[in-house]
């Protein structure tokens, strides 16, 4: 089915399109109605649901970004995890789109012409991840992920230190 952002008229029907989009695997129409209710939402509407909305909208982009990710769109799924980091920071979904942005990144460094700047995005990334969520296994992801990007520049050193530091739990 396809979900159109502006077929629905109020927060109630877009949040029932967004799960009937959800139930459907249509991760692009689900993201669609569920920033479709929060446009709507106006200052009556319960804050509780509001942050449901707000919560299930964070699921179904980072669902979109694992499938952009699965099917070779790195970029993209790279652009959409991205979104959830800046966007909401705070949200539960954060630390694991920051992972899947940090593994789309290490994708594309691997593949890039442009060495230097691949690297400077991954790095960035990574660095943004451990800082933000030190202990959570997603910054030892993006441990991993530097120590990786140090083997494909052959810089063992470098690449042993990085795999070092990760937490001996993950």
């Amino acid at each position: 089915m396809l979900f159109r952002s502006a077929s629905a008229k109020t927060f109630d029907e877009a949040l029932a399109l967004g799960e009937s989009a959800i139930e459907g695997l249509d991760w692009t129409g689900a993201v669609a109605m569920f920033e479709r209710a929060l446009i709507l939402a106006n200052s009556a509407t319960d804050e509780k649901r509001v942050a449901a909305a707000e919560a299930r909208l964070d699921q179904s982009r980072y669902q979109l970004a694992g499938a952009q990710y699965s099917e070779g769109n790195y970029a993209v799924s790279l652009a959409t995890a991205e979104r959830i980091v800046r966007d909401r920071p705070n949200s539960r979904t954060a630390p694991p789109a920051a992972a899947l942005a940090v593994s789309a990144a290490l994708t594309l460094y691997a593949r890039a012409k442009d060495k230097p700047a691949a690297f400077e995005r991954l790095n960035s990334l990574a660095q943004d991840t451990i800082q933000r969520w030190p202990d959570k296994a997603e910054a030892d992801d993006a441990r991993i992920a530097l120590g990786q990007a140090s083997l494909v520049r052959g810089e063992l050193e470098a690449a042993s230190e990085a795999f070092e530091r990760v937490n001996p739990r993950s």
